[in-house]
């Protein structure tokens, strides 16, 4: 539940599709969230690592590491909705 004394969890974009990129997925954005369990800046270090490591996992896949409007990355030809999730 809502605690006033927790900071909030950051949530980043990581992959844009939709309205937000041309030749991508028709979901909008595909977001990470941190755990509650890590403070602020582990959070945000583990989240930067994660993009990171996506920006080669596309790579390895021929995907393109455009980036959108958002600061995310905006690959073409992603073959379903379900892929980014595998």
């Amino acid at each position: 539940g809502f605690n006033p004394k927790e900071l909030p969890r950051p949530m980043t974009v990581v992959i844009e599709g939709g309205k937000h990129a041309d030749h991508t997925t028709d979901l909008q954005e595909y977001c990470l969230t941190a755990t509650r369990d890590s403070t602020v800046s582990e959070n945000v270090r583990m989240i930067m690592e994660t993009y990171h490591q996506l920006a080669s996992v596309l790579k390895e896949n021929n995907f393109s590491v455009n980036v959108g409007n958002e600061g995310a990355f905006a690959p073409s030809g992603i073959p379903s909705n379900e892929a980014p999730l595998a």
